[in-house]
């Protein structure tokens, strides 16, 4: 700030002025020294520029006209130099000069005698604010600058979506994401879950389940367990549909009932079963359909199973754990696969797949990625032992085998009270009694109950039946299963395997016809 001390002398006037001047010029030209550290800023201190005033000094007695040209001279020589190092200033700071000159405190003072004149100036707190704000611009253009090269490198990672369809089928859509050459697959399902789930349904077992508490007593009580199947055809006359399932879904089943795509509920039948593939054929009299289920329904797609490649998307629908239908998705994990079956047996060649195939998909569709039937599951087969390994029965097993029992009569589970009997007792010769002792598989007679219809017969202790009218027979459950579908009085005809002398089993066919409940003694 400037203090007005001169006294009223012209010469003392132009050189405060001047004085003044040279002071702002100064405080012009060292603004820019404000960018390099805020400490500096703070300890800077003061600058002072002083000159001497040469009035009087060891001079004789003179006019005030010399008096004041030997000053103006004097101050000129003093104003030359502080203008030089004004203008050597100004060329080191450049264009910092007028910014720093907001933050600059100057001030001009006259000593006590009159003889001389101070000029300083100073840096106050708020050249360090500068200095902050600009270290903080200096920040924040650093993390733009790291921003622009993280875009730019994301830029360079060539992040490329591509699309194809599923075989020569239209819809599924596979997205290829390429990253740094690191390519991940990403199957859309969804086409394929509004094709598939039309064709399968639902399907409800209700059984007579039998228990026995720990002090040996048998209760019965009504049961239901589910699964699924899958809508494969119609009938050459349009008066049944066809439905394929695993014979384990249906197996010992008081009563059928079938659910569609629109949750409509309807009772079936058993049209044919294949214990020893597991597989059955299932119908309903499209009769009990309404219009509106007929038109939600579809038949299913048939695909090729022999075609598959490990690695492959696949697909597998149905009605896990009762809940309704749901998808799930994986890869075809294995070919060929033979594993041990709950019973002990070993399975044909299986699909093998990371899709989960839970409890209530048995019976369900799998599929691949054009919508097409490729397997149906089958949990009994692999169980929940070890997570992610489920199986199917491949279609190309399955057709040959679902085509027979489509063409057999529709059947119907008689009662207990209506159905008719052997009158044996027997042993079940499973897969690895088989092999153990070189026996066929089947149902062995162990005993033969006086005045039954097996007493009446051609059969004898030690034959082993192997099929009820051509229907593969592998124990005794599979046994009563099959005789539950025929009332007493119908015949049958039984394939057994006999030993003859030399202790090889040969085969022979005899027929019998069934007796009641009461012939059992």
């Amino acid at each position: 700030m400037y203090e007005d001390n001169y006294s009223g002398s012209p010469f003392e006037e132009q050189n405060a002025q001047n004085g003044t001047q040279s002071a702002q010029t100064q405080q012009e030209t060292i603004s820019q020294y404000g960018e390099t550290r805020r400490e500096s800023a703070h300890q800077y201190g003061t600058y002072d520029y002083q000159y001497a005033n040469q009035n009087g000094a060891g001079s004789s007695a003179s006019t005030g006209a010399n008096k004041n040209a030997r000053r103006k001279s004097s101050f000129g020589k003093t104003l030359a130099v502080i203008l030089a190092v004004a203008i050597a200033a100004g060329g080191l700071c450049g264009a910092g000069v007028y910014g720093l000159s907001k933050y600059a405190e100057t001030k001009v003072s006259r000593s006590a005698d009159g003889k001389s004149w101070s000029f300083s100036w100073s840096l106050g707190d708020d050249f360090g604010d500068l200095f902050t704000q600009e270290e903080d611009k200096s920040l924040t253009q650093q993390a733009e600058d790291s921003k622009a090269a993280a875009a730019d490198e994301a830029d360079e990672s060539r992040l490329t979506l591509t699309q194809s369809s599923g075989k020569d089928q239209e819809p599924e859509q596979r997205t290829a994401i390429e990253i740094n050459q690191a390519t991940a697959v990403v199957t859309d399902v969804t086409e394929v879950a509004e094709n598939v789930m039309p064709s399968v349904v639902s399907v409800f077992n209700n059984y007579t389940a039998k228990t026995r508490d720990w002090w040996g007593q048998t209760y019965y009580q009504d049961a239901q367990s589910t699964g699924s199947g899958i809508i494969i055809a119609e009938s050459d006359d349009g008066s049944e549909l066809l439905i394929a399932t695993n014979n384990h879904v249906v197996e010992g089943e008081d009563s059928l009932q079938v659910q569609f795509i629109d949750n409509e509920t309807v009772d079936a039948q058993i049209k044919g079963t294949d214990p020893e593939n597991d597989l059955a054929v299932i119908v309903v009299n499209t009769a009990d359909l309404k219009d509106e289920t007929k038109a939600a329904i579809k038949v299913a797609t048939l695909g090729v199973s022999d075609e598959l490649k490990i690695g492959e998307p696949a697909i597998a629908i149905g009605n896990a754990l009762g809940y309704g239908q749901s998808v799930t998705t994986g890869v075809i994990s294995a070919l060929n696969r033979e594993i041990m079956t709950e019973d002990g047996s070993t399975s044909g060649a299986l699909i093998q797949t990371d899709a989960a195939i839970n409890f209530g998909n048995s019976g369900g569709a799998l599929c691949n990625i054009a919508g097409e039937v490729i397997g149906i599951n089958s949990n009994k087969i692999g169980g929940n032992a070890v997570e992610g390994m489920g199986y199917a029965i491949p279609i190309d097993r399955a057709v040959p085998i679902i085509e027979d029992l489509m063409n057999r009569e529709t059947r119907e589970r008689y009662s207990a009270e209506e159905q008719g009997y052997l009158g044996i007792n027997g042993v079940s010769v499973t897969e690895q009694v088989a092999a153990a002792y070189h026996m066929p598989e089947g149902a062995y007679i162990a005993e033969i109950i006086e005045g039954s219809a097996a007493a009446k017969s051609d059969l004898i202790k030690g034959d082993i039946i192997t099929k009820v009218n051509d229907i593969a027979v592998g124990s005794m459950e599979d046994l009563k299963e099959q005789l539950s579908y025929y009332a007493a009085g119908d015949q049958i005809t039984l394939t057994i395997q006999r030993m003859n002398e030399k202790g090889d089993y040969e085969e022979e066919t005899i027929e019998i016809t069934l007796g009641s409940k009461d012939t059992l003694g």
